[in-house]
């Protein structure tokens, strides 16, 4: 019995850009009703993240996600730190008044 309650996900990497952009293309025209999220990463470095969201027949949403980057440890420190577990995103929460 399949678990209708979950959400399938398949990520597309790795591969020359057109031999990934047919790959998205086949698996659109594939599944009906699915959906292609895009991060175009190249202007990262500077703050921002363009999102693309698109079906077999186009683009639903883009826009640009604005960020900071966290500054890299020093090396010194990265030798003597601890490895902590990332929290949850929900935790964040809690420590707000």
């Amino acid at each position: 019995m399949r678990d209708e309650t979950g959400l399938p996900v398949v990520i597309v990497a790795g591969l020359h850009s057109e031999a990934r952009r047919q790959v998205v293309e086949h698996l659109l025209r594939l599944v009906p009703g699915s959906v292609a999220l895009h991060h175009d990463l190249s202007s990262a470095a500077d703050g921002t993240v363009l999102r693309q969201v698109r079906d077999a027949f186009g683009e639903l949403a883009r826009g640009d996600t604005l960020h900071r980057l966290a500054p890299l440890p020093s090396p010194a420190l990265a030798t003597h730190r601890q490895h902590t577990p990332p929290r949850h995103s929900t935790d964040r929460h809690r420590d707000r008044p």
